[in-house]
C-alpha cells in the first residue's frame, strides 16, 4: 500500500492548490471526495486485516448452525447476537451488506465457527459459501430502525446494490468535470493541460477502488428481471475463476435447461462468492428470456447470490 502514499499527497496538494487560488469552494468539495477516499481506503484496510486470522480458523473447524438477531448495521458493517451454547454473543461482522442483513432477518439463523479465545469468528449465511470475518465486541445499549431498503427481498435488495456499484465509474467523469472548472473560469498560470491532466489524475486516483465495477455496468438491468420473476431452475457448470481475480473476456457458464437444452453464458464481472456457490451446487435458476444476445440473471430467489449474463449461444446456435 506504500504506493498510494504520493497519491495522497497529491490529493492534497490539489486542495491546497484551489485554496491557493481563491477558489475555497472547489476546495472544499475537494477536501470531502479526499474525506471519501481516505474512509473508504480504511474500510478496506480494516477488512483485509479482519480477515486474515479466520483462514487458520475455518480451516478443517466443524461449521455450527446458531440463531442469530440482527442488531444492527450500517453500509457493510453488521452487528449480530448469536447464541452460542445457551450465550449470546455479539459479533461484529465487516462485510455482511443490507441485503445479508436482510435474509438474516427472515430466517434467523446462520453457521458459525468460534468466536476462539481472541474473539476472533467466521459467520456464513444460508445460500452463500462465503465465510465472513467477525469480532466479538460488547453488546449495544440500543437498536437502529431497520431501513427501508432492508425491508425487501433480499434477491431484489441485492440485485439494487449490485446496480449501485455499477454506477460508481461514473463517479471519476462528474469529478473530472468538477475539479476542471477553473479552467474555464478563471485563468491559471499552470495552463489548460496541465490542469485537465491533474483534474483527470485526480478523479482516477481518488475512484481507484471501482476500476473494476466498468465490468459490472451490465447490472443495471438485474433489479428488472428480478422484478419479472420468472425464475427457472438449471443445472451449470462454471469454468474456474484465475487466481488475478477478473478474467478479462469474463467467466463462462454452460447451462442445461429443464427441456435438455443446453446455453452458454458469459458474466462480465462476478464475485469470488457466486462462483464458489454455482460451482458447490452445480445448480441455479435463471431469470430472463434465456436467448442469444439477451441478458439473464444468475443465482438464487431469496437469497443475495446473484450475477448479470449474456446468453451468447442456445445449442451451440450463436
Amino acid at each position: 500500500m506504500r504506493w498510494l502514499y504520493p497519491v495522497q499527497l497529491a490529493l492534497i496538494g490539489w486542495v491546497v492548490f484551489h485554496l491557493w487560488h481563491g477558489m475555497p469552494f472547489l476546495a472544499l468539495i475537494s477536501g470531502s471526495f479526499f474525506a471519501i477516499y481516505l474512509k473508504s481506503l480504511w474500510y478496506w484496510r480494516r477488512d483485509s486485516r479482519a480477515a486474515q486470522p479466520i483462514a487458520a480458523l475455518v480451516r478443517d473447524a466443524t461449521w455450527r448452525h446458531v440463531g442469530v438477531t440482527v442488531l444492527g448495521g450500517v453500509a457493510h458493517l453488521s452487528t449480530l447476537a448469536v447464541l452460542v451454547d445457551g450465550e449470546t454473543v455479539v459479533l461484529r461482522v465487516p462485510s455482511l451488506h443490507g441485503p445479508h442483513r436482510t435474509q438474516l432477518r427472515r430466517q434467523q439463523q446462520a453457521w458459525l465457527v468460534g468466536p476462539d479465545a481472541g474473539g476472533v469468528a467466521a459467520v456464513r449465511i444460508d445460500g452463500s459459501h462465503e465465510a465472513h470475518p467477525a469480532t466479538r465486541v460488547p453488546a449495544p445499549t440500543g437498536r437502529r430502525a431497520i431501513p427501508k431498503a432492508e425491508q425487501v427481498d433480499p434477491t431484489l435488495a441485492w440485485a439494487l446494490h449490485l446496480r449501485s456499484r455499477a454506477r460508481r465509474p461514473l463517479t471519476p467523469l462528474v469529478l473530472a468535470a468538477v475539479f476542471a472548472t477553473p479552467v474555464f473560469t478563471r485563468g491559471t498560470d499552470l495552463g489548460l493541460p496541465a490542469i485537465l491532466v491533474v483534474s483527470c489524475l485526480f478523479s482516477l486516483t481518488l475512484t481507484w477502488s471501482n476500476f473494476t465495477a466498468w465490468r459490472l455496468w451490465p447490472a443495471w438491468r438485474l433489479p428488472g428481471l428480478v422484478r419479472r420473476g420468472g425464475w427457472v431452475s438449471a443445472q451449470v457448470a462454471v469454468e474456474p475463476l484465475p487466481p488475478s481475480g477478473q478474467p478479462r473476456g469474463g467467466l463462462t457458464a454452460r447451462l442445461t435447461l429443464p427441456g435438455g437444452a443446453t446455453a452458454v453464458a458469459v458474466m462480465p464481472f462476478v464475485l469470488f462468492d457466486v462462483v464458489g456457490t454455482f460451482t458447490e451446487l452445480g445448480w441455479l435458476s435463471v431469470a430472463g428470456e434465456v436467448r442469444p444476445g439477451r441478458w439473464v440473471a444468475l443465482g438464487y430467489p431469496g437469497y443475495p447470490v446473484l450475477a448479470i449474463a449474456k446468453i451468447t449461444s442456445v445449442d451451440g446456435t450463436p
